[in-house]
């Protein structure tokens, strides 16, 4: 069992478990002798044991023997040393007398178990570390509850292929990140603070490493979350970042000098900085920590880079921020690259969207990445003049220079942005267009951005963007304040987050759409006001993103915010399903225009519906018809209104998130208060409660390849009162078979399914007494007779109605 770096020495192996390492009866040699005595000349094993020190007190101690080795090489198995107390240090000097000398670390554990936080000191000495990668020497702190910075003070080394990992399998959020990043939890922390001029191994981290200056270490990875480097750190070796773990840098301004550097996909890289705000909450200097790799820097994207403090000044005063420099045979491409945090808080929205990576050469070759960010100046002038009871607006026409912190408005070359900076009268931001009552405003700079809680009170019938679309995020605002329709030319970019439009008694004609955000209409600031907007959104091809229409709560009236389906699919395809990609909740309406009456929303586009509470599709006129091939999410009620034709085509799934099937406390009601609903999909309303009012005929619409609806018409199983009848004349189900998607001809005779529900005696019984003896023909000229029936599914335990239709009359031919 002895170790592979040790010379010639007298094998003493752990016997039991130990309780201290001075004590002799708890050793024996290979061939069962009791060791009298501890020897420098002697190599002692805990291979397939656990050794416990200084159990009873707080002081550590130090090992007299030769070498003491942690698990083996042969077929014992791992040991484990376990530390119980704080600062129990054990120290291993090299006494010279073995050829490894003091603590060697095979396919074994350190545990550390005592509680509390603090800096514990736990190994001193010589360590020479010989397990490798596919088992690495484990240091594992047990106690997942306290802030621990565990500090090895040691002279590490080993050969190439060896490994060290530190770590515990608790986590939390990690503090300046996205969320979705996270570290050991209570922020454990390893210090290295010896030398490491011969080590050539891997240390693994999967907490948190912290340390003080090293002048060489062969290769650091981390597998944990983040890899921090201290005021001093100095690395001469090369460093690892693995998918979700940090590299991060703590003081501004310092650049920090590691050997070489491998960013592998979803790595990140942390280099805090600082910021300075002028009395007018603009930044006027800044300060960011970077990286210089003496070797060689290779990056494999995504690489996610967080720069919490640095923040880019306005009107080009420093308009990039350095991330590292490498040397010349680096392989840094800066689509790798993607900023997920920068700036102080008020800030970090305007970064995400301006931001791009650049990487350039110097005079000896050398590569430096940088974070390169567009001139922009910020609105910065407020006036509390009150325009209405309870409001303070803060005015500033575009023309008005004053207004922006470049003293210049509409500069082609420069990015305008209103975002909100706090709560006090000099951080708010709103921009008021157009004071002088022209009916169109043209901004004509670079590009205008309305973010985190700026507003944009607009007073223009027309607002055109000449260069950019104007862009929304983070909860930017637009007021329509006249009450007059407002046209957007030149689109909107609903770049991320929610966009939050308050229309009036009026129409929002947004004439391009794109973005990945969400569009927020009709959330009302004030009681007082009644927001009850109507919106057209065209060319949507290129939006990502997600469409949620909803009334103040309680509506003040019969009137409600609109979302009038006009020639498009509201949006292109997502690269996975949203149940949510439009939501109509509050009583909020769907319909089509009176220009274009025929409209369909296909199913191709990973898009849903989700009804929350309640949701209206409005089709006022009969000619009017939407089609709907999105899967459905009920999660609420969706009332069916006006004269026209509503026809769904998709799956019926269940609550906020689209389950397959709905639980026992999901609301899935459908009222069908007039004109005609067709289901031209055997699972569109499966598990809802269907309610029919009188004047409506409940339709089914088959085409020649629906096998499914053929066979069980409109199949509703998964709910115990499939049909509610409110005062419909005769208390029938006003049931029709439409055609009209068949094609060229309907057959002379075949049989359909009209309904088919749950083979329960009572739920049988009541949809028995709703059945009609006939039912009428839609989408044929030819007369049909109609024979009623009904079926019991034995192999899936339903009813279906049928209906067997044989054309009849005479059939002239002329030659």
């Amino acid at each position: 069992m002895m170790s592979a770096l040790c010379g010639s020495a007298e094998i003493c192996n752990l016997n039991e478990s130990g309780f201290g390492l001075t004590t002799p009866g708890l050793w024996v040699t290979e061939s069962g002798v009791e060791c009298s005595e501890i020897k420098s000349s002697d190599v002692y094993v805990c291979a397939g044991k656990t050794l416990q020190f200084q159990i009873d007190k707080y002081e550590g101690g130090t090992f007299q023997g030769g070498s003491l080795v942690i698990g083996s090489d042969a077929s014992a198995g791992a040991g484990m040393i376990a530390q119980a107390r704080a600062n129990a240090t054990l120290v291993f000097p090299d006494y010279g007398t073995v050829e490894c000398g003091g603590l060697v670390l095979n396919n074994g554990m350190l545990g550390v178990r005592d509680a509390g936080g603090g800096t514990y000191d736990i190994l001193k000495g010589k360590i020479t570390l010989e397990a490798t990668s596919d088992m690495p020497f484990m240091i594992v702190d047990s106690r997942g509850d306290s802030s621990r910075t565990i500090e090895i003070n040691a002279d590490l080394q080993g050969a190439v292929g060896s490994a060290m990992e530190y770590g515990s399998v608790f986590q939390h959020d990690v503090d300046g990140l996205a969320d979705g990043y996270k570290e050991g939890k209570g922020k454990k922390t390893l210090v290295l603070s010896g030398t490491f001029d011969k080590f050539y191994g891997t240390l693994a981290v999967t907490n948190k490493l912290q340390t003080a200056s090293i002048t060489t270490l062969g290769a650091l990875n981390s597998y944990g979350s983040r890899l921090k480097l201290d005021t001093d750190s100095v690395f001469s070796g090369k460093m690892v970042v693995n998918s979700g773990n940090v590299l991060e840098c703590t003081t501004a301004g310092k650049e920090y000098q590691i050997g070489g550097l491998e960013l592998r996909p979803g790595s990140v890289l942390l280099l805090n900085g600082s910021t300075t705000l002028d009395s007018m909450n603009v930044p006027s200097s800044t300060s960011c920590a970077s990286l210089r790799v003496s070797g060689e820097c290779r990056a494999s994207g995504p690489v996610m880079v967080a720069l919490p403090g640095c923040t880019a000044l306005p009107d080009g005063k420093t308009n990039r921020i350095e991330i590292l420099t490498a040397a010349s045979s680096s392989e840094i491409n800066p689509d790798d690259f993607v900023l997920v945090g920068c700036g102080t808080s008020n800030y970090e929205t305007y970064h995400f969207v301006s931001s791009r990576f650049v990487v350039e050469s110097g005079v000896d070759g050398a590569k430096t990445l940088f974070c390169e960010f567009e001139p922009y100046a910020m609105l910065i002038a407020s006036d509390s003049t009150a325009r209405e009871p309870g409001k303070v607006l803060y005015p500033s026409a575009i023309t008005n220079d004053a207004s922006w912190s470049s003293g210049v408005a509409q500069d082609p070359n420069v990015t305008y942005v209103v975002i909100g900076l706090g709560s006090t009268a000099m951080s708010l931001r709103s921009l008021r267009i157009n004071e002088n009552g022209t009916d169109t405003c043209v901004f004509s700079g670079k590009r205008l951005i309305i973010a985190k809680d700026g507003k944009l009170y607009t007073d223009c019938g027309v607002f055109r963007s000449e260069r950019n679309p104007l862009r929304i995020l983070d909860d930017g605002r637009i007021l329509n304040m006249k009450g007059n329709d407002l046209k957007f030319i030149g689109g909107i970019d609903l770049h991320r987050g929610n966009a939050l439009m308050y229309m009036f008694h009026n129409l929002c004609d947004i004439d391009v759409l794109t973005g990945s955000g969400t569009l927020v209409a009709g959330k009302g600031q004030s009681s007082t006001k009644n927001y009850r907007g109507r919106y057209q959104l065209r060319n949507t091809e290129e939006f990502m993103g997600t469409v949620l229409m909803q009334q103040d709560d309680p509506p003040r009236s019969t009137e409600y915010q609109t979302l009038e389906v006009c020639n498009n699919a509201l949006g292109g395809t997502l690269p996975e399903f949203n149940p949510a990609a439009l939501c109509l909740t509050k009583q909020s309406t769907l319909e089509v225009v009176e220009s274009s009456p025929t409209q369909r929303l296909e199913n191709v586009v990973n898009r849903g519906v989700l009804i929350d509470g309640v949701g209206r599709v409005l089709l006022e006129e009969a000619h009017e018809y939407l089609r709907i091939d999105w899967p459905i999410s009920m999660n609420g009620e969706l009332w069916k209104e006006g004269a026209g034709t509503l026809v769904l085509g998709g799956e019926c799934l269940f609550g906020s998130a689209g389950a397959s099937d709905p639980s026992e406390d999901t609301v899935a009601d459908i009222h069908l208060k007039e004109g005609v609903l067709a289901i031209a999909s055997v699972s569109a309303i499966d598990g809802c409660r269907l309610s029919i009012s009188n004047n409506t005929t409940l339709a089914v619409a088959y085409s020649s390849g629906n096998s499914a609806l053929l066979k069980y018409g409109l199949r509703n199983v998964k709910t115990a009162e499939p049909f509610v009848l409110c005062d419909v004349e005769g208390g029938k189900l006003p049931l029709a078979v439409d055609f009209s998607g068949w094609g060229d001809t309907v057959p002379i005779a075949l049989e359909v399914g009209l309904v088919t529900v749950t083979n329960q005696e009572d739920i049988v019984a009541s949809v028995t007494s709703m059945m009609p003896e006939t039912v009428d023909m839609l989408g044929v000229n030819s007369f049909y007779k109609v024979k009623m029936s009904k079926a019991v599914n034995s192999d899936e335990d339903t009813v279906t109605f049928k209906a067997a239709l044989t054309k009849v009359g005479f059939t002239v031919t002329v030659r």
